[in-house]
């Protein structure tokens, strides 16, 4: 509640708690000086001296981070209400009395304090000084004010009590309705998070369709361009087979990645038994043309009997994308080997080429989704920059682990790290 008041606060050239304590020191002091003029030292002149005193003293105690602001104004509520209590309970014996005039005054001031320290510290304390107050009238009632009337003793009582309630209740709900908002404000931004999240997520999608799909309709492109120059029949025949292959490939990714854009939440990822092998070979088919081209070798070195739990669509984006990149900075007539190293409770499987390489802050500038970084390959070929790091949310969402290991003209390995169970 204090850092509530101290926010709202801070809208104000003043401070919100501070200010009425303030304002009641004045108020006490005017009336000290207006009571010391007509009988000078009068009891109602010492009483206030002496809660001037009090709340000064419990100021510094303030100052110097003894108590915080809400203790001084909660200080100085009590002691005015057991001060003024106190006098009117000493007035009664003063002769000439009015003990109607001096009830009113006490109920008077029970209301301006419900009132402050209701609104500005916690309603609970509303409770606390109507309790206080009935108990007053009660004593009252049969004790000095035994004379009075009874009507009015219930009418003031009750005026108080109701006035002291609607507060209450008003505070109760405007506090219970701050704190809706602010959880729902809570939800929005979650929500909001959670919708650029999915977004972000999407716009990778979209990316991966864009970089998976490029292989395949290249490979289109280069067939239906051979095919025209072609005279022999044979020659036609066997383009024509690469032809459906590529198309085949391309519809295939199509079908694949539109299938993963289901597992964007992570709760309905499906992992299960995989042969790793086998994934392996389908990618090294995929990627057959692009290696072709720069006469590069693919070696699967997985053993054929290695099961792990994963999902094969993401695996399969996960390979061709690395096998991609592998291929693109590599050298003419080189190779690139896909291995692994088994533990008791992990296998690190490895994809593994001698090209080029990467320093370690180009690494590191990689997985920042915000940038795209590329450079070009050994043959110019373009990059989209963006490759590694949707590997590497693939392979978490797999429950694994990616590490790259690089240094520049000596290869890159990239490490992925899964549990056998």
């Amino acid at each position: 509640m204090d850092k509530e008041i101290e926010r709202k606060s801070s809208y104000f050239p003043f401070d919100a708690v501070l200010a009425p304590v303030f304002l009641i020191v004045v108020g006490i002091a005017f009336h000290g000086l207006i009571e010391f003029s007509i009988e000078e030292y009068s009891i109602y002149f010492f009483r206030n001296v002496i809660l001037i005193f009090g709340i000064v003293i419990c100021f510094l105690l303030f100052k110097n981070n003894i108590v915080n602001r809400l203790f001084v104004l909660i200080f100085t509520t009590y002691s005015i209400m057991l001060a003024i209590i106190a006098t009117f309970w000493i007035e009664y014996y003063i002769p000439n009395h009015n003990f109607e005039v001096l009830f009113l005054k006490v109920e008077l001031v029970i209301v301006l304090l419900i009132f402050t320290i209701g609104i500005l510290v916690h309603f609970k304390h509303i409770i606390i000084l109507i309790g206080i107050n009935i108990v007053l009238a009660f004593l009252c009632y049969f004790t000095v004010g035994k004379d009075y009337s009874k009507e009015n003793f219930i009418f003031l009582v009750f005026l108080v009590s109701s006035s002291g309630l609607m507060v209450y209740f008003y505070q109760k709900n405007y506090i219970d309705l701050r704190r809706k908002v602010k959880n729902i404000n809570h939800l929005l931004l979650i929500k909001n998070k959670n919708l650029k999240e999915i977004n972000q997520s999407k716009n990778q999608l979209l990316r991966i369709i864009g970089h998976d799909l490029r292989t395949p309709f290249h490979q289109l492109k280069s067939l239906a361009e051979m095919i025209q120059e072609v005279d022999s029949e044979e020659e036609r025949l066997e383009i024509e087979k690469l032809i459906k292959e590529s198309a085949d490939k391309g519809y295939q990714l199509l079908e694949d990645l539109l299938s993963w854009s289901i597992y964007e939440d992570e709760s309905k990822i499906l992992l299960e038994q995989q042969s790793l092998f086998v994934i392996v070979e389908n990618v090294f088919k995929f990627s057959d043309q692009e290696r072709k081209s720069k006469k590069i070798d693919l070696i699967n070195k997985i053993p054929k009997n290695l099961n792990l739990m994963l999902n094969t669509i993401m695996m399969e984006t996960v390979l061709r994308n690395l096998i991609s990149n592998a291929i693109k900075f590599s050298n003419i007539e080189s190779k690139i080997e896909v291995l692994c190293q088994q533990s008791d409770t992990r296998v690190k499987v490895s994809v593994i080429d001698n090209g080029i390489g990467m320093t370690r802050e180009y690494i590191e500038k990689l997985f920042l989704e915000e940038q795209n970084i590329s450079m070009p390959g050994t043959n110019n070929e373009a990059g989209t920059g963006f490759g590694l790091s949707i590997v590497k949310k693939l392979v978490e969402k797999q429950n694994g682990v990616l590490e790259i290991e690089s240094s520049p003209n000596k290869g890159t390995a990239i490490h992925m790290f899964f549990y056998l169970n």
